[in-house]
């Protein structure tokens, strides 16, 4: 755990020193062999903006995730993803591509399960479950341009209600690269749909 810790630490100095500059990577498309590119070392860094009802900018954050170190779960490669904000690591689990699509581990239960949190490749109105949750790619082509790129992304779509409150999200995922930008929407009964946070890239590193 120690050893693993100083990694982290490493890794993350390496992030924060290379947040301004610009990826030289080329732009993805929509023909890659994975939804997310796991290799040890890779990494991607985020603008996190946070908005109130009225539109208002409340809080921005940058935000941080790499590819730290593979293991071996049920005889099958996977990876440990880590976040950071803030300079904090605030999520650390293991993930997996697999020939459908990318996965989350969780190890809560004593054993592993896996959910599907990516379908790959699929199809624009294709519908699947992510544990109890429906998905939904919207898309297979959406244009994103950020960072003086403009990549090709598949859009996931989710939405969820509970009580009074109403949530989607929209994701954008830029094969054989990853997560690219995703945007959060919530709406209180009897108030207005609004963007509540928006997750943009802002640089990246692979393999």
């Amino acid at each position: 755990m120690r050893k693993l810790s100083i990694v982290l630490l490493f890794l993350f100095f390496i992030i924060v020193s290379c947040s301004k500059d610009n990826p030289t990577s080329t732009n993805s498309n929509a023909g890659g062999k994975f939804i997310w590119s796991l290799k040890i070392g890779n990494f991607w860094n985020y603008l996190i903006t946070n908005y109130d009802s009225l539109g208002n900018v409340i809080r921005t954050n940058m935000d941080s995730i790499v590819i730290v170190k593979d293991s071996t779960i049920n005889s099958e490669q996977v990876f440990y993803m880590a976040t950071y904000r803030d300079k904090k690591l605030y999520f650390a689990g293991f993930v997996q591509n697999r020939n459908d699509g990318y996965y989350v581990i969780d190890l809560s239960g004593g054993f592993p399960s896996f959910f599907h949190f990516y379908k790959f490749k699929g199809s624009a109105g294709d519908k699947y479950m992510n544990g109890n949750q429906e998905m939904v790619i919207n898309s297979i082509n959406s244009s994103v341009s950020l960072i003086s790129k403009n990549f090709i992304c598949y859009e996931y779509f989710q939405e969820s209600k509970f009580m009074d409150k109403y949530t989607k999200q929209n994701v954008y995922l830029a094969p054989d690269n990853g997560l690219i930008k995703s945007v959060s929407y919530e709406q209180m009964k009897g108030g207005k749909l609004y963007m509540k946070d928006k997750q943009e890239i802002t640089g990246y590193s692979l393999k």
